[in-house]
């Protein structure tokens, strides 16, 4: 979920986890992340280039389309980055785990700290994660009810599983990643959950 407020001077990002409902916006736990655009000490934005001409070529002609035509003429915003290789990723035309896997083409991490709002049941990007970075411990905060994990699927991981309680009452929709390791730390957060379509 992304909301952009663009100007002639720059502009505003919020990305996160919460839908445009009650509970995205009242009764969840979600997580966000909001920051500056243009400018000489801010996000240059040239991922935002990116994602208004993947958006402009599923308008039909209209206001909306017309809108997105006035945005990409900013000229404070550069040229689309190779994808992948800006801090925001979307899965238009490649995988999230993909552009990630190429990103961290030489990295390792031993652990990795999921908060999910749901899971799948073959545990398919923990065993990615597992396979691809190395990791031996797993932590997992979801909602007990949102969780599908075969036991089966996790038993066959080569890694220890913990699962943490919710820190609230409220329903877990958050998601975030993070992963260590004695190489250092790395984080992703959004609308992912912990499953293969995600």
């Amino acid at each position: 979920k992304v909301f952009l407020r663009l100007g002639n001077e720059g502009g505003l990002a919020w990305i996160g986890s919460g839908n445009l409902t009650r509970g995205g916006w009242g009764s969840n736990s979600e997580l966000a992340g909001a920051w500056q655009l243009g400018g000489p000490d801010a996000d240059p934005g040239g991922w935002v280039t990116g994602l208004l001409s993947y958006l402009d070529s599923t308008l039909r002609p209209g206001l909306a389309r017309d809108l997105l035509a006035r945005a990409q003429r900013l000229e404070w915003l550069p040229d689309a980055p190779e994808p992948g290789t800006g801090p925001v990723l979307f899965s238009h035309d490649q995988t999230l785990a993909g552009q990630i896997d190429r990103r961290w083409a030489e990295r390792k991490f031993t652990s990795v700290k999921i908060l999910t709002g749901s899971t799948d049941r073959d545990a398919a990007m923990l065993k990615w994660t597992v396979e691809r970075f190395g990791i031996q411990q797993v932590q997992i905060c979801v909602t007990p009810e949102r969780a599908s994990f075969d036991v089966a699927a996790l038993d066959q991981l080569d890694a220890s599983i913990r699962f943490v309680d919710p820190p609230t009452e409220k329903p877990v929709h958050a998601k975030f990643y993070w992963f260590d390791g004695p190489e250092g730390a790395a984080a992703v957060w959004g609308s992912a959950n912990s499953s293969r379509a995600a």
